[in-house]
């Protein structure tokens, strides 16, 4: 990764990272994560964390990038090979999502229809219906300057409180943005479609605390499966299969909660390649999110030698174990 901007460019356009990528790679499953897609004329651009954000045009042509470079894959096609049926492709790619934003239905679903391809989205339980995800919305609100306090720490100490009294304080604290504009995250009937429309539902837990902080880690998981699950009621294939840790943050008794409650597929922010060619450490898959800053020139538009090195370096692992 200590390559220098210039040395990337020659060895993407001389084909060096290519061919790199087609022999080292080959046996590899790329799990890519996104959070938001929104046009930049959006009114929800300007609230929206940069760092969680990439623009429509962007992320169209991240498709391009990985329909040109990998072999996309849904997520019943990672089930099905986890389970010992059909092998994945060569440089298998996944394209997913974090926490059930709106736009991940209303901007990135046109576009990967458009584009022919799969993708998953590991949604906050208790965030569907909802007007914002609570931790962003405090950030958003102290980086526009009307929040008193340093929104990390109360972000860390909030974390600690019983879910009621959490709601009743970021009724106080945020009450602009639970009244005004349109709502941050999936509807109901947005989840649906979503779903209706061949994307994958996922958990990423009940109310977005890491699991190193919720005091029952397998009620946790139970309750979040369970409400998705109802939310989609009456749909084949409406009981999640997968899970995506929130905040990437899991251990032990995470991995074996996330199993207990039926799980098969447990997703983290481990930045690796998962092998394909070998038995995958019990469904637990890394994957590596898609950071506009570090793939896009001074225009906004993506350069592919950047995004060539921000995934084809990676290191190959298996992940947890049986």
């Amino acid at each position: 990764m200590a390559m220098t901007r210039i040395a990337k460019q020659i060895c993407y356009r001389a084909g060096l990272l290519r061919a790199y990528h087609r022999l080292r790679n080959r046996r590899t499953l790329t799990a890519v994560m996104f959070h938001r897609v929104l046009p930049v004329g959006d009114p929800r651009w300007a609230s929206a964390d940069p760092l969680w954000t990439v623009s429509a045009s962007l992320f169209r042509e991240c498709l391009e990038f990985f329909a040109a470079e990998y072999h996309p894959v849904g997520l019943d096609d990672v089930l099905r090979a986890h389970r010992g049926g059909a092998a994945l492709p060569d440089r298998a790619l996944l394209i997913t999502f974090d926490d059930g934003w709106a736009d991940n239905e209303d901007c990135a679903l046109p576009l990967l229809r458009a584009a022919g391809l799969p993708a998953a989205v590991f949604v906050v339980a208790d965030a569907v219906g909802r007007r914002y995800l609570w931790q962003e919305a405090l950030r958003s609100t102290s980086r526009s300057g009307t929040l008193a306090v340093a929104a990390e720490p109360l972000i860390n100490t909030l974390y600690d409180y019983e879910p009621h009294a959490r709601a009743a304080l970021l009724e106080e604290l945020i009450p602009a943005r639970n009244q005004e504009g349109t709502p941050d995250m999936l509807s109901a009937a947005q989840l649906r479609h979503l779903h209706e429309a061949g994307v994958a539902i996922g958990s990423h837990g009940l109310a977005h605390v890491p699991m190193s902080r919720v005091k029952d880690p397998l009620e946790e998981c139970r309750l979040s499966r369970d409400r998705l699950a109802q939310a989609l009621a009456g749909m084949p294939g409406n009981v999640p299969v997968a899970f995506s840790f929130p905040h990437g943050i899991y251990g032990d008794a995470a991995l074996e909660a996330a199993r207990q409650a039926g799980y098969e597929l447990l997703f983290t922010s481990d930045t690796v390649l998962n092998h394909t060619d070998v038995p995958n450490g019990g469904g637990v898959l890394g994957r590596i999110d898609i950071a506009a800053h570090e793939i896009c020139g001074a225009d906004g538009r993506l350069r592919a030698e950047r995004l060539s090195c921000w995934l084809f370096l990676r290191p190959r692992r298996i992940l947890g174990g049986q």
